[in-house]
């Protein structure tokens, strides 16, 4: 399971539309931009799927990590969200 693009504060995403179809080469392009509704969020939402038991089965859980779209220290960013979801992942883990 893939839970999508975490970036540490909520943010809109590039405008819409943002997923083009190139049917000459077969192709798509996505230009989704991190639309998310933050880390704080993603975790209550990782946390309530682990608390249901959705995962118990084993498996792997996902995160793709994000910098916002206005920040100046990608690595302050990555280093918010990395603590805050590792642990709803690393416990999927078969």
């Amino acid at each position: 399971m893939d839970a999508g693009s975490v970036t540490p504060e909520p943010q809109p995403g590039n405008p819409k539309p943002r997923v083009f179809r190139v049917p000459a080469s077969a192709a798509i392009i996505n230009r989704y931009g991190f639309n998310s509704e933050g880390g704080e969020m993603a975790e209550r939402r990782l946390k309530h799927r682990v608390d249901r038991g959705a995962h118990a089965a084993g498996g792997i859980l996902g995160v793709n990590l994000g910098k916002n779209k206005t920040s100046e220290d990608a690595t302050a960013d990555y280093t918010q969200v990395v603590p805050q979801q590792a642990p709803h992942c690393a416990a999927h883990v078969a």
